[in-house]
């Protein structure tokens, strides 16, 4: 019971997104009913009945351009944040359906010309529903079926033939506007899936594309579309930072000794292992061979850059370990440049940190500052 109640109260946030599109629809015609219905009740209907309805019906327009704002801003219609408002979007309907089914029992004694005007009015609300709130089965049932039900009893009781004829069209009526609105939620689903899987293939080539396939690291272009990126945000945040280059120590040798497979493995480990000295807003890359970049933001000293470079010096006093109980002693050689110190463009970083590389190898370092 308490499940069916979250489900009626709180339906799938994913089909509401869906309703996205037909908010501009969904809003003028709610306030055409609104308007074309407060003229046919005012002179039927007690006022506080019709002005608390009308008032109803305008806080429900209001909640579904709050959330429709906030499924646009958050991107993700399972946000917590959108719970609360969902729940009062839901409520706000299903009372108005349940003021609707009270209109007519206002309009007993009306001429049957405004009967047939109410009449019309729950026609075409209950196909307007259709693409109001169709995607959302619990509340086009909470919505529509009371308004139907008494507008059905109240024709069923009148004596001419005529209004029975009506009440048995009410019933077709509804009928085929249930069919409809389910064929609709299940055409929006339908676009969707395809939408989200369009979506997941495009992300899925987009990351193959930008991934170095042995390490998993982002390969070259996605690593200069970043910096490129960063740097304008840079320019503006004036954030300093710090480019590492970073090289593997005779990895020629360790290939011609050991063999690409152990090559591989090497370039595996350092990778796993630099990734340890980082922290989740940094980026680290494989340029190309066994040469790495990394980009450590907010660094404001070279005394924060140094105690990086020693600890990623420490990342690998330990062998890596090789099968059958062999193992291998790895070093790096790091070339740092800082911004803006040592450059404000990528070209110029790239170059002063790749210098700074060759100057530790040549001496024998573990890491070198650009001069």
């Amino acid at each position: 019971m308490a499940k069916f109640l979250r489900n009626f109260i709180m339906p799938d946030l994913r089909r509401l997104q869906t309703q996205i599109s037909l908010y501009d629809t969904a809003f003028a015609g709610q306030l055409l009913v609104l308007s074309f219905a407060t003229v046919i009740f005012f002179d039927h209907v007690p006022p506080s009945l019709l002005f608390g309805w009308a008032g109803l019906h305008l806080g429900n327009l209001y909640l579904r351009y709050r959330l429709t704002g906030q499924i646009k801003t958050l991107n993700d219609p399972k946000d917590p944040h959108l719970q609360p408002l969902l729940g009062l979007y839901s409520a706000s309907l299903i009372v108005t359906g349940l003021l609707w089914a009270l209109m007519p029992f206002f309009t007993v004694n009306t001429p049957p010309l405004y009967l047939f005007l109410i009449y019309a009015l729950v026609i075409s609300l209950t196909f307007g529903a259709t693409m109001f709130i169709g995607p959302l089965p619990t509340l086009f049932f909470s919505y529509i079926l009371p308004m139907n039900l008494t507008m059905f009893g109240e024709l069923i009781i009148k004596t001419h033939p005529v209004f029975h004829a009506a009440a048995l069209f009410l019933i077709v009526n509804f009928f085929f506007a249930t069919k409809a609105a389910q064929m609709h939620a299940k055409n929006l689903m339908t676009m969707l899936d395809q939408k989200e899987q369009a979506m997941a293939l495009k992300e899925h080539f987009e990351h193959k594309a930008n991934t170095d396939r042995l390490t998993g690291l982002p390969n070259r272009e996605k690593f200069f579309s970043h910096f490129e990126w960063m740097l304008r945000d840079t320019r503006k945040s004036r954030h300093p930072f710090a480019l590492f280059f970073i090289d593997v120590n005779d990895f020629k040798g360790i290939n011609d000794t050991y063999g690409h497979d152990v090559g591989d493995l090497v370039l595996k480990t350092v990778a796993e292992r630099l990734r340890h000295a980082l922290r989740e807003e940094d980026l680290l890359a494989r340029l190309s061979g066994d040469e790495f970049v990394m980009i450590v933001k907010e660094i404001n000293a070279k005394e924060r850059a140094k105690e990086i470079a020693k600890r990623i010096k420490h990342l690998f006093d330990e062998p890596i370990h090789l099968e059958e109980g062999d193992y291998i002693t790895v070093s790096l050689s790091i070339g740092i440049a800082l911004y803006p110190d040592h450059g404000i463009t990528a070209k110029t970083l790239m170059r002063h940190a790749d210098e700074a590389m060759y100057y530790a190898k040549r001496n024998h370092k573990p890491y070198a500052f650009f001069k």
